[in-house]
């Protein structure tokens, strides 16, 4: 992850390391999918699957699905994509791994003795790099994948309503809001109107959380002025409760 970022020539090399080494459990493979987005050329690349050994492995965690629903739905295999979403909405976890990526990197910037002043903003960087990859077409494929049938639209609107209550980041939340707009926004059915309508109330008041935070606590918008409580928050409880706790506490 930090070798990516900071040595892109080491990634390949870390990464093989990682993958034999148990006590980090599932990251690697995760790490090994992003860096592979980007490098199909790469021997690493060419030699496993990390998606499915990534769903093998974090098998009660939506989120590996998602990544074997993208790739089906773009190679136009749409039984898998069907199979491979529905085996996602089954698990009990929603975990994006971007709150372990980014509790490993301020780990190691700060045992590499960073500079405090940018640390935050550097692993966040860091732990954010291509993560909007999946979830971007995550909002594309979905309301297409909708139009095929009643079974496709019931099964994206449950992943955006699974990602809108249980996603662990505000991307992953407001992806849970976009997915069910677009796929109810056009909607001539009663049923559907008034589900549109809900959806878009409770994506209000969630924006007015945020904006609320926003302005009420502008210095916390630059990274590197939080402090460490905030980050043990974030770890622990994800980015949107952070911010309720903050606005609770004032």
């Amino acid at each position: 992850m930090l070798a990516e970022e900071l040595a892109p020539s080491l990634t390949p090399k870390l990464l093989e390391k990682a993958l034999i080494v148990s006590e980090l459990k599932v990251l690697p493979y995760q790490l090994a999918v992003y860096y592979c987005l980007n490098a199909l050329a790469s021997e690493l690349c060419q030699k496993d699957e990390y998606t499915i050994k990534l769903a093998d492995n974090d098998h009660n965690n939506i989120e590996p699905y998602l990544y074997l629903f993208v790739n089906n739905f773009e190679n136009e295999q749409w039984h898998s994509a069907f199979q491979s979403l529905q085996k996602g909405l089954r698990t009990n976890e929603t975990n994006s791994y971007y709150l372990q990526k980014l509790q490993l990197a301020r780990k190691v910037l700060k045992y590499q003795g960073f500079p405090s002043n940018i640390l935050n903003s550097t692993a966040e960087n860091i732990a954010l790099s291509k993560y909007p990859h999946y979830y971007s077409k995550l909002m594309s494929f979905c309301p297409k994948a909708a139009k095929k049938s009643y079974e496709w639209k019931d099964l994206c609107l449950t992943l955006g309503l699974r990602l809108e209550n249980y996603g662990d980041t505000i991307l992953a939340t407001m992806v849970g809001f976009g997915i069910q707009r677009d796929i109810l926004k056009h909607s001539k059915i009663d049923s559907e109107i008034r589900l549109y309508k809900d959806v878009m109330k409770r994506r209000d008041a969630y924006m007015a959380i945020r904006n609320q935070f926003k302005k009420r606590f502008k210095p916390l918008l630059d990274a590197d002025n939080r402090p460490e409580s905030f980050y043990d928050l974030l770890i622990k409880n994800g980015q949107f409760a952070v911010l309720q706790h903050y606005l609770k506490k004032e």
